[in-house]
């Protein structure tokens, strides 16, 4: 038992002591980072969307110009 007490003494206490100081030092670190990660997600969230818009109207308008053409192909046709 006293073998367990001074392995404890030599080497627990440090360690121990190394743990709270790196618990209250990368704890709000990596929380930090966790946000920052989630306003990442966040923003490339709403720029998918933004692009995902983008495309359909640019769809839309290839199309709207599809029928301008032939519209006006017609009219010169006659």
């Amino acid at each position: 038992m006293e073998h367990l007490v001074n392995q404890f003494a030599e080497h627990g206490v440090p360690t121990l002591v190394l743990g709270f100081i790196l618990w209250f030092i990368l704890r709000p670190i990596v929380q930090s980072f966790t946000r920052l990660l989630d306003k990442q997600t966040d923003t490339l969230s709403q720029l998918l969307n933004n692009s995902d818009r983008s495309m359909d109207r640019h769809e839309e308008m290839h199309s709207d110009i599809k029928e301008i053409k032939s519209g006006v192909n017609t009219l010169l046709k006659r």
